[in-house]
């Protein structure tokens, strides 16, 4: 299990040429939003990554639950001393320190389905509570979508969206 490191810890000694951070979120999120300096190396090809031996590494996720998660596989693939960002990047940005931000980055699919099956499910409630119950069936169906979602770890409504115009801008 990898020790944590609070943010301003984590930047001082990032400061002072001392640690190696590692985000590693997708090249999505990173590329809207990352510390600076950081390097990406995405949690599926951590193990490939070039992390030098000399610094100490810091591995950093969005919240730090993916780095929590997959704590024995960054402390394998770290060469040296290695710490994990407490609250991850979220608390970076908590604690005032500095972020790149690239609003013109479209947010990652896995978002937007999170987002658009939300709405329809505050959609269908709101319309069976003041139109017509059978409204309510759409609330439901969201629900069964997000259940096969989860039992698949695939979601055919991301790859739908994937090709949506304001989408297709991505690399």
């Amino acid at each position: 299990m990898l020790p944590t490191i609070d943010p301003s810890s984590a930047a001082t000694m990032a400061n002072q040429g001392d640690a190696f951070l590692v985000d590693i979120r997708s090249p999505a999120e990173h590329a809207r939003l990352h510390i600076p300096g950081s390097h990406l190396a995405p949690l599926e090809h951590v193990e490939a990554a070039d992390i030098p031996a000399d610094k100490v590494t810091i591995f950093l996720c969005r919240t730090g639950l993916r780095t929590e998660r997959a704590a024995d596989r960054l402390a394998a693939a770290a060469p040296g001393v290695a710490y994990m960002l407490d609250g991850g990047l979220t608390a970076w940005i908590a604690a005032g320190l500095p972020v790149v931000e690239d609003r013109h980055v479209q947010m990652e699919s896995e978002r937007q389905v999170q987002i658009l099956l939300g709405v329809m499910v505050l959609l269908g409630i709101a319309l069976g509570e003041y139109l017509d119950p059978a409204w309510y069936w759409l609330a439901a169906a969201t629900a069964a979508a997000l259940v096969v979602t989860g039992v698949t770890g695939g979601s055919m409504l991301a790859r739908f969206l994937d090709h949506m115009p304001w989408n297709r801008a991505r690399g």
